[in-house]
């Protein structure tokens, strides 16, 4: 299967940042049995790389998300030519929240489904996590505590763990954010 060279260039972003990260954890150094000050490995000094590598994945898939939806909806603009009513509804679409990227692109592809090879739920899991990190320092309120308990299962295949009201990433973490976002923008630019 051939791939855009957008899609190519996404995923060679993520294979970097998880290079990267790799490379930044190898050169921490942890003292003793690799606890913190805090008393536990889940925020052991390498944590911030995870962290950010998580971030940089889901920053990744937005990014190459959005651009590829602009384009599907420019194609799907040209079809429709002068019919400003349908090209209206087109503009009616917030796409800053992948909720809103989500309802475009069914709009578009009437026939797409988010489920099974799309690892959609596995990539909402990563938005949830990348948005308590950036917005809470990974220390969730309330409401993102009890929205962490629905989407256990989907944090687990992430290898993030709840651990009181912080969210603890494990070294796997970003790799296998890796994979749901590389098999995502793929599943995606098939489209």
């Amino acid at each position: 299967m051939a791939i855009t060279s957008l899609a190519r260039e996404a995923i060679y972003e993520c294979n970097l940042a998880l290079a990267e990260c790799r490379t930044s954890v190898a050169g921490v150094l942890v003292e003793g049995n690799g606890e913190s000050r805090l008393g536990s490995r889940a925020f052991s000094p390498g944590r911030r790389t995870y962290e950010y590598g998580l971030m940089r994945m889901m920053q990744i898939a937005e990014d190459a998300s959005t651009v590829m939806l602009l384009r599907k909806r420019d194609e799907v603009a040209a079809k429709l030519g002068s019919n400003i009513g349908a090209l209206w509804a087109l503009a009616d679409y917030r796409i800053d929240k992948w909720s809103g990227r989500k309802e475009l692109w069914t709009a578009l592809v009437p026939a797409l489904t988010f489920d099974g090879p799309s690892r959609w739920a596995e990539l909402q899991a990563g938005a949830f996590v990348r948005n308590v990190l950036a917005h809470g320092g990974g220390t969730m309120n309330q409401s993102q505590l009890r929205d962490a308990g629905k989407q256990s299962q989907n944090l687990r295949k992430l290898g993030v763990s709840v651990v009181g009201h912080r969210l603890a990433l494990s070294a796997d973490s970003v790799e296998l954010c890796r994979n749901v976002v590389r098999d995502f923008v793929l599943w995606l630019d098939s489209r």
